[in-house]
């Protein structure tokens, strides 16, 4: 297992932004399609969120991970030495997503079981290993299209799609 990208980030509120945005360009570099990119970015806040809120506002770390698991598939880790929080055996919630009604406690697990079924939270020598899999790849070659013409952009992008990643943009 390669490590692809680490860095350590201070656990504070405004951090979850910088992590979400740090995700997202990093995740689209590694060309994850956007929905599981998107995926990822709301289950990281979700955990992210409920770390920060049972950590009391002590001065804590968290280290983000990207590892390449196969030619098509990376895990995405966050690392922590808190107190472990396991949110899966937290949660005593019988709620379902699907259920279209509202609940203090729980949402944020089935949302997370939702979108990763795969995730894992592990203690290992007093570090926390919250961990999921990210398997929708996109393997296709990358093509930027730049033209200020707004209809040749519309069909050069028709054309390319099935078998290249088109970025179309109207100027430099």
């Amino acid at each position: 297992m390669d490590i692809l990208f680490e860095r350590r980030f201070e656990l504070l509120w405004p951090t979850l932004t910088e992590i979400r945005q740090v995700l997202k360009h990093v995740l689209g570099a590694l060309s994850v399609k956007r929905d599981e990119a998107d995926a990822a970015g709301l289950v990281a806040t979700e955990y992210l969120t409920n770390l920060i809120r049972h950590n009391e506002g002590s001065e804590q770390w968290i280290t983000v991970r990207i590892s390449q698991i196969s030619s098509d598939s990376y895990n995405l880790t966050f690392i922590d030495e808190l107190k472990p929080y396991n949110l899966f055996e937290k949660n005593n919630s019988t709620w379902k997503i699907d259920s279209e009604e509202l609940v203090e406690g729980g949402m944020g697990v089935e949302l997370i079981r939702h979108y990763f079924a795969d995730a894992s939270y592990e203690t290992i020598d007093l570090k926390n290993f919250f961990t999921f899999p990210l398997t929708q790849i996109d393997k296709r070659p990358c093509v930027i299209y730049v033209d200020d013409d707004v209809t040749q952009l519309a069909v050069m992008k028709a054309y390319l799609k099935d078998k290249f990643q088109v970025n179309t943009c109207e100027n430099i």
